[in-house]
């Protein structure tokens, strides 16, 4: 076999390009990289997968700061945050496309090989990495865990014996960004050694808060690693390492909130646009049942907090980097990673692996909830409110006209939050979520690997995986806090609960929680490969794997407390009072949730016998899966060196439990989704011509996926659904080095995916164009329900079935129309206003209309509990650009002196894509495109260094994924943007 001599492009996927200068003459002007993807060292040339590697000088010549920026790098990668405290790395259109606790990315990251189930290296920054791996296609048979799109391996700079050496480098830049990033090497006798690396991070925002005045999204952290080699003998070398990170600032999960307002409130956002407009709040939990809207159904409209017939502000700057968000964001993160690896060979015939790992990880994010804050006064007390809970206004301290109080709670299950006297005033009409998980897991695997002369060689690893986290999902809002005290006091006085001692009384929690208390993963795979070189030239490769999931699940959704009370005193204390009349002073959630649950107040898992305080369910998954390749390097008179290979994998992601759903409104909710399989093929191609100054490698690869799991927010929740699915796509990228002053690349990426036979609802759009339908709104879930009518006419004509919704206690209030005759005169006069695009819509219980349907008094009316459905067929993948292409140029002028200096551009271009799997036009994001450059000078001995920086320099502010929420949050999306124009300079020291 011929030598190779290449950069740093991985099979199939020419990623990386040659970085570090000056390139040095020879056999090629394309350096050589090394990697250990299938475990042993090789070149990247030799291995049949597609696998892009960066090395140290790569990451710096591209500009790759972080996880961010591997997609402007990588053929088929995209990134975007998502809602919540997580991200979505996707490969060739896998990711994470789903939201659970117990669900798996479609893509596994690793830091020296081991496995993180919730990394944190999404937030920081990299410094002192050896290299960067991004294998794509499914991985099963190399690797600890399995995944269905790919794995990424950070692998960080290990300690060099005999040699004392460190670098340091500053930054300083727009945004009053500052930075710092450097290590030490010290050798410690002749066979250990040690390394310390760090990073400091501090910069200003890049979010405007018009409200608040200040710069957000900004970044305070830092990273500390500390590493040790110890070569004890020939054979055995062992190296540790530890790290730390923290962060505490005010970055934002999401940078802007858009909307096309809908101005009668029963969606609260359009499906027609994608707007910088504000919602309608008057179709949110945090509102609906505390305006005059649902409490003149019942006769007190005058004790709504918020007005609906009045129009709705728009405080949404159209700016994507101004938000009006009435508070700064708060995050805080922080990790220890230990990791530990024993490798031994055994008689140059064997080598044995032990890696040991253990993570421990929290996150706590809370930010504005709609970052469009409203006027001053939106949020006050009605007029007659105190007269008719006067120790309610002395417990809050406010008045009529004053301001609402809003909860302030630090942790969901240690604060009643306004209950227990942890509250605000606050007159906007508030609204805030926080998003925390705290997690740890340890992992162990131990591989055996054969090292023969002769044509078989193999490898056999044995996985296991511990994985624990707990985290909660809070949304707090002023509608809630008050929503929460009237109609409970309001029940109290008409039962003659009320005191002089009493503050007020309640029926429930003042804020949305979804509780994770416990969610554990235990995973066990004993996997390998058999190696055999059929010839010469031409090798086959088989893999298999068995892989064994368990996961348990604890959680709840904390609904209002069915016939409880909940009496506040003027003291502060609370009182539970349970329907089997026990009263229990109660000080957290989870004390009132204990009380209630004896009481029979409430049942977190209705679907087991008994009042259960949690949803606990457990589920095993399993599966056998593995791979075949065959490589050839045939001997090409017009190649310098060619490796051809084709494979065929078999991959597979477990399923798992849904989040849970508030069971009383939505208990036909799935619990469950199925597991996730890959049938994957592949071809490609690496070659190398023109004496080495010419890289060209092509790949081609198509997959057949069963039950993709896919997901969307709907009935307060995620629900994850699994769909059949398609993708396929060709790559092909190109390096040139014709001398040693020029290095271009080029790559082009296609990218075909199509989503299978599915029905499902979309939330946004739940009436999906149809003329004969009424879309409602339902003032207590605050979701939407629609009935077809046919021919048989508008329901809201209908006066009938008006009255017999009523009948069963149920709600109907139609748009467009007077009001008066729905609610017995006590809004005469009053109309909402009608629903673009609807033909028919009302507020209006849902359970009572499909009771009404039911009792077949009203035949040819056909009830929808979430909509009109759709299908998904042929629709494409969320972040799945179909074509993408990246071009470099890099010139390094040689000073007579032994200085360089080194000039680079890079352009990146990506196509239109989805941002949901519905594939509305509203959905579709345009074609967008990013420029990179930066010069560097270095000294003749390479001890120092300047460099000049500049990226996105148009300054664009590119979409990069977004999240659509459900209609009890009002239908908003969540868009979520790449940096924006940074520029600055480095200073580095080698010593």
């Amino acid at each position: 076999m011929k030598s190779r001599s290449f950069l740093l492009k991985a099979g199939g996927s020419l990623a990386a390009i040659a970085a570090s200068m000056p390139l040095a003459y020879g056999a090629s002007l394309i350096e050589e990289v090394v990697v250990t993807a299938q475990k042993r060292s090789e070149s990247v040339q030799d291995v049949p997968i597609s696998v892009s590697a960066f090395d140290a000088s790569a990451l710096e010549a591209r500009q790759i700061d972080a996880f961010a920026d591997l997609q402007f790098s990588v053929p088929n990668v995209s990134f975007s945050k998502g809602n919540f405290s997580g991200s979505n790395f996707q490969i060739r259109g896998i990711g994470t496309l789903l939201t659970a606790s117990s669900g798996d990315s479609g893509v596994a990251m690793h830091v020296n090989d081991v496995y993180l189930q919730s990394p944190r290296l999404f937030e920081t920054e990299y410094y002192d990495m050896a290299q960067v791996e991004i294998l794509r296609g499914p991985q099963g048979t190399l690797f600890g865990r399995n995944s269905t799109g790919g794995a990424v391996n950070l692998k960080t700079a290990k300690p060099v014996l005999g040699e004392v050496s460190g670098s340091a480098e500053l930054q300083a830049g727009n945004y009053e960004n500052r930075r710092a990033k450097g290590h030490f090497n010290l050798p410690i006798g002749d066979d250990m050694a040690f390394r310390v690396a760090g990073i400091v991070v501090d910069r200003e925002g890049y979010t405007n808060n018009i409200t608040t005045g200040n710069n957000i999204d900004g970044r305070e952290q830092y990273s500390l690693r500390g590493s040790f080699r110890w070569e004890a003998s020939d054979a055995t070398t062992i190296d540790l390492m530890a790290s730390i990170f923290d962060e505490d600032s005010t970055r934002s999960r999401s940078q802007k909130q858009l909307c096309k307002q809908d101005p009668s409130g029963v969606l609260g956002c359009l499906p027609t646009e994608v707007a910088t407009e504000s919602i309608n709040p008057n179709a949110t939990l945090g509102r609906l049942f505390a305006s005059n809207l649902v409490l003149g159904a019942f006769g007190v409209p005058q004790l709504g907090a918020f007005n609906v017939f009045e129009p709705v502000a728009d405080s949404n700057p159209d700016d994507y980097r101004d938000v009006a968000a009435r508070f700064d964001p708060e995050y805080t993160a922080d990790e220890t990673l230990f990791t530990a690896t024993i490798e031994h060979a055994w008689n140059n015939d064997y080598t044995s692996t032990l890696i040991l790992a253990s993570q421990e990880t929290e996150v706590f994010s809370r930010m504005d909830y709609n970052g469009t804050a409203g006027d001053s006064g939106e949020g006050a007390i009605p007029a007659g409110f105190c007269a008719t809970l006067p120790a309610a206004c002395q417990y809050f301290g406010t008045q009529d006209g004053g301001p609402l109080w809003f909860s302030t709670i630090p942790d969901a299950n240690t604060s009643l939050g306004a209950h227990g006297g942890e509250f605000v005033l606050d007159d906007t009409a508030s609204a805030r979520d926080i998003s925390s998980a705290d997690s740890e897991q340890w992992s162990a695997e131990l591989r055996l690997q054969s090292t023969f002369d002769g044509p078989f060689n193999f490898l056999v690893s044995a996985y296991y995986l511990d994985f624990e986290t707990e985290g909660d999902y809070v949304v707090q809002a002023s509608g809630l806090d008050y929503g929460n005290v009237l109609l409970g006091s309001l029940g109290a006085l008409g039962a003659g609960a009320l005191d002089p001692t009493t503050a007020f009384a309640s029926g429930g929690t003042p804020h949305f929680i979804s509780e994770t208390d416990f969610y554990g993963l235990e995973s066990m795979a004993i996997f390998g490969e058999a190696y055999y070189d059929v010839s010469e030239t031409v090798k086959v490769t088989l893999g298999l794997r068995y892989s064994n999931d368990k996961k348990s699940l604890r959680d709840r959704q904390v609904p209002l407390l069915s016939g409880a009370l909940q009496i506040t005193g003027l003291d502060g204390t609370t009182t539970f009072i349970g329907n089997d009349g026990s009263a229990t002073q109660v000080s957290t959630i989870t004390e009132l949730l204990t009380a209630a649950t004896a009481a029979g107040n409430y049942d977190g898992d209705p679907s087991t016998p008994g009042a259960q305080q949690y949803r606990d369910d457990s589920q095993d998954f399993d599966a056998v899966t593995g791979r075949f390749v065959v490589d050839w390097t045939p001997d090409l008179s017009f190649t310098d060196d060619t490796l051809i290979y084709a494979s065929y994998s078999l991959g597979f992601k477990a399923g798992g439990l849904n989040p849970p759903v508030d069971a009383a409104l939505f208990g036909n909710t799935p619990g469950t989704f199925d597991n996730e399989e890959i049938d994957a093929f592949e071809i490609g191609t690496k070659n190398t011509l023109l004496d080495g100054r010419l890289q060209a490698n092509i790949n081609a690869f198509f997959y057949d996926y069963g039950d993709l799991q896919i997901g969307k927010i709907v009935n307060r929740t995620s629900l994850n659904e699994n769909t059949d699915a398609e993708i396929y796509g060709v790559e092909g990228e190109f390096i040139f080095a014709p001398n040693e002053k020029w290095v271009f690349n080029a790559s082009i990426s296609s990218l075909k995916t199509e989503l299978g036979d599915t029905e499902t609802v979309d939330p946004r759009d739940p009436v999906q164009g149809r003329q004969d339908l009424t879309l409602f709104k339902d003032p207590t879930g605050t979701n939407n329900c629609a009935v077809a009518w046919g021919g048989n006419g508008p329901l809201s004509a209908n006066v009938p079935f008006v009255s017999a919704v009523a009948g069963l206690g149920g709600f109907y209030l139609p748009t467009g129309t007077d009001l008066g005759p729905f609610t017995g005169g006590s809004l005469a006069g009053a109309s909402l206003a009608a629903t673009p695009g609807v033909s028919d819509s009302a507020f209006g219980s849902c359970a009572a209309i499909e009771g009404v349907l039911a009792s077949g008094a009203f035949p040819g009316y056909e009830y929808l509990p979430s909509g009109q459905g759709v299908n998904l067929n042929g629709n494409s993948l969320v972040n799945a650009p179909e074509l993408t292409v990246t071009l470099g140029g890099q010139y390094t002028h040689f000073f007579g002196n032994g200085m360089s200096l080194t000039s680079r551009i890079d352009y990146y271009w990506q196509d239109e894509f989805y941002t949901t799997a519905f594939n509305r036009p509203q959905d579709l994001v345009d074609s967008w495109d990013v420029v990179n450059a930066q010069v560097t000078l270095t000294s003749a001995d390479e001890r120092w260094n300047l460099r000049l920086f500049g990226q996105n320099l148009m300054n664009d502010d590119n979409i990069v994924g977004s999240y659509q929420t459900d209609p009890s949050s009002g239908l908003f999306t969540n868009a979520f943007l790449i940096e924006p124009r940074l520029y600055g300079a480095t200073l580095g020291f080698n010593f």
